[in-house]
Order: C-alpha cells, then structure tokens, then sequence
C-alpha cells in the first residue's frame, strides 16, 4: 500500500456501473479512453464533456443530475461561478475528492501515463489525506443553479 492511502472508502452506488481501471477505480464518464482501450484519467472525451453539460449528466457516473449537482474547484470558481469540468452528483463529487490522487493530494500533479504504478484490482478504493466538505480552502464543491 501507498504510504499516503490511510483507509479504504466505498465506492458510491452509482459508480459501482463504470467500467474499472486496473487498480479498481470506477472509470469516469468523460475520462478520454484511449485508442488501447485504457484511460487517460488527465483528459476528456470531448463529445461525453459535451453531453454532461447540454443534457444534465454527471461527469463522473453519466447519470442525469435531477435536482441540479455540485462542482469541484477553486476559489475563484466559486466566485466566478464559472468550473472548467461538469457538474456531479454530490455522493460523486465527495467520492472523487477522496481518491482522485490530483484532488485528494495536495502536492499531486499531472505524470506520464506510461510510468504510473498499476496497483491490485479490488471493490474499494482506497482513501487519500482529504476531506470532502461543501466549501474547502482550496478545493470547493458548490451546487449548481
């Protein structure tokens, strides 16, 4: 195990359907699937991105988003009210800001695919040093109109 993974979470209902990657975790909805059939979790598949936002779907579980989602990001997101990714379901979005390893970590960037470590498949992702609220200092999750 990961020294930063401390305690395992699970995985909300509604990504319980996504495909998995090869270490267990759901498989976005708009995450860009590659011309190999992996993921490339860094980047969106255009015409998924696009569906999100025109029909109401969670980027993250593809479902509708009835009753309006939330939205992850910084404080200037939420003072412009302006968010580069699609809105999700709140159980989702809470989910992602524990094990996306670019949300959850705070010294976490972007890598080369091609050198990440592939870690065992399971039924649970594990949890990073990370607290999901509805307002964060650096990470925000704010309700969409």
């Amino acid at each position: 195990m990961l020294p930063y993974l401390q305690e395992e979470i699970d995985i909300p209902r509604r990504l319980r359907q996504r495909p998995r990657d090869p270490r267990g975790y759901p498989i976005p909805y708009v995450v860009l699937i590659r011309e190999d059939g992996n993921p490339d979790f860094r980047a969106s598949q255009p015409n998924r991105w696009l569906i999100c936002v025109e029909r109401r779907q969670c980027q993250l579980c593809g479902q509708r988003l009835d009753g309006g989602g939330w939205f992850i990001g910084a404080p200037e997101c939420e003072k412009s009210r302006r968010f580069l990714d699609p809105a999700m379901h709140l159980d989702c979005a809470i989910y992602s800001l524990r094990v996306c390893p670019f949300l959850a970590i705070t010294k976490a960037h972007y890598s080369d695919i091609a050198r990440r470590p592939v870690l065992p498949a399971s039924g649970r992702a594990s949890r990073a040093h990370a607290t999901a609220s509805r307002r964060q200092s650096h990470r925000c999750t704010v309700p969409a109109p």
